[in-house]
């Protein structure tokens, strides 16, 4: 596996994100988009780029490195990601794959039209938040969320998509980090349904 490091440079602040390629003419590059304080070494991304990695996936973590909390540099952090990944794609990518996680949600969809302009693009959105909601129209993603979790409630989730709608896995009992607090056999069951669902989706045919 080939591992090069890419800078993510936002404001003052340089990050080093890291791509790793499997094969040369990979067709598919994956984008762990995390959150505020949720990385990519914690589970539902560490898993979830793996995952990409067994379907031969090229694989790119970002990091933001410090940014503020409150979503104030969300116009700089999307613009820098977008040249990261930009720098990350090769000529032989014909598909990207967004995952993001609450804040990272906001990137994926801000970025989303810039990106399908040159390639085919899905997105696996986890916890998104509020913010997220008015990029989440059409087809071309499947979310997961948690009825506790207070970024998104079940409340905004009904009024947004009414009943069944397949778009969006709703897990009861589960939080922001999509864990059931103080109950971690049935946190892992949730990730194993959540990874199950992410598989099936991104790659219905293999």
């Amino acid at each position: 596996m080939n591992r090069r490091i890419i800078p993510t440079v936002i404001g003052d602040e340089q990050a080093e994100s890291v791509l790793e390629t499997t094969a040369e003419g990979n067709r598919t590059l994956g984008v762990l988009l995390p959150g505020i304080g949720y990385t990519c070494d914690r589970p539902l991304l560490y898993y979830t780029g793996k995952l990409l990695q067994e379907h031969g996936c090229d694989l790119l973590r970002v990091r933001y490195g410090s940014i503020p909390g409150d979503g104030s540099a969300i116009n700089d952090v999307s613009a820098s990601v977008l040249e990261t990944i930009r720098e990350a794609l090769s000529p032989s990518h014909i598909e990207i794959i967004l995952v993001g996680k609450s804040y990272g949600t906001v990137i994926a969809g801000r970025l989303m039209s810039r990106l399908s302009r040159s390639c085919r693009l899905r997105m696996l959105l986890y916890t998104p938040v509020r913010a997220t909601l008015s990029y989440m129209n059409g087809s071309g993603y499947l979310a997961f969320s948690g009825t506790k979790d207070d970024h998104l409630t079940a409340g905004d989730i009904d009024r947004w998509f009414g009943d069944n709608d397949p778009r969006i896995v709703s897990y009861d009992g589960a939080n922001h980090s999509l864990e059931i607090p103080e109950d971690t056999f049935s946190s892992l069951e949730i990730l194993e349904d959540l990874l199950g669902r992410a598989e099936a989706f991104l790659f219905p045919l293999r």
